[in-house]
């Protein structure tokens, strides 16, 4: 456990795949992107996203506003969330 989280990544995995599945990704497909699971290292969760969200300028505000939070909220505040693309 790092990053000052309670969890191992391997505890992080289903959770944070369930939120992404559930509440995320379907909202942003509604808007012809798509965003996936990469890696979760050292309790950081990395996502990529895909489709209309490349180069979508607000892609910032969704990975922070939308994604960071809800994992915030739901899992654990510490949770940092990075956009490898």
């Amino acid at each position: 456990m790092s990053n000052n989280m309670p969890f191992s990544d391997e505890d992080l995995i289903e959770p944070v795949k369930s939120i992404l599945e559930s509440d995320i990704r379907p909202l942003v497909q509604k808007d012809r992107g798509d965003i996936y699971l990469d890696k979760i290292q050292d309790g950081v969760v990395y996502v990529k996203f895909d489709g209309a969200c490349l180069g979508c300028k607000a892609k910032d505000t969704t990975l922070n506003n939308l994604v960071a939070q809800k994992l915030q909220i739901a899992i654990h505040p510490n949770i940092q969330v990075v956009a490898i693309n």
